[in-house]
């Protein structure tokens, strides 16, 4: 093999050829050691898979609105918000242990919050999922600074933990009762005092972690 084929080989793409090479929903060049410094942005192209996408965005990265079913091959750093609204993901499997800035995955199938960011540095928005339950959302995630929105989701259990999240300034639910209550003990109120008015407000399935 001569030496330009070799270095060929090995080259890492530049951002916009390694957009230009997506092709049936993946990425065919291999962008795994790719340091974006600014935003990645490649909504609407079908992208089934985020395997050969970049290692790192100093800014946002930017999926929404395509067919990825997991964030598997997601950077391993984030500066700012990732947001992959409108996917087919049914758990956050795959993200990045941080994101410096909101965290967007609205209009998706999560029945599960398990692979979520442990720290969220701003928002956390997650409407219209199909979460049933929110058991042991504290140890998926140990702090958001700012809300969660979680309307639009049949969640009838385990909302608890959601006080054992550093930095959680309220939450929003269809239940405006559940809500109104979860509301006055964030962040880090007492979990006991906001368990007993759950179960006295006929909240029982709610009031775990």
């Amino acid at each position: 093999m001569k030496l330009n084929e070799i270095i060929g080989k090995t080259k890492i793409p530049t951002v916009n050829e390694l957009l230009a090479s997506i092709k049936n929903g993946r990425f065919t060049k291999d962008g795994s050691k790719l340091k974006v410094v600014g935003d990645f942005s490649c909504p609407n192209n079908k992208l089934t898979s985020l395997d050969g996408g970049p290692s790192s965005v100093s800014e946002s990265l930017f999926v929404s609105h395509n067919a990825l079913t997991s964030l598997k091959g997601s950077p391993s750093f984030i500066g700012r918000n990732l947001s992959c609204n409108d996917n087919k993901l049914t758990s956050l499997e795959g993200a990045p242990s941080s994101v410096g800035g909101s965290l967007f995955c609205n209009n998706n199938e999560l029945t599960s919050i398990e692979g979520a960011p442990s720290q969220i540095g701003g928002y956390f928005y997650c409407r219209n999922n199909k979460l049933t339950s929110l058991s042991n959302i504290h140890k998926y995630i140990k702090e958001v600074n700012g809300y969660i929105n979680f309307e639009d989701n049949p969640i009838k259990s385990s909302v608890l933990g959601l006080v054992k999240i550093n930095g959680l300034t309220n939450v929003m639910f269809d239940d405006k009762k559940l809500e109104k209550i979860m509301n006055k003990y964030l962040p880090l109120g007492d979990i006991f005092d906001c368990q007993e008015e759950l179960i006295e407000a006929g909240l029982e399935a709610f009031a775990e972690l």
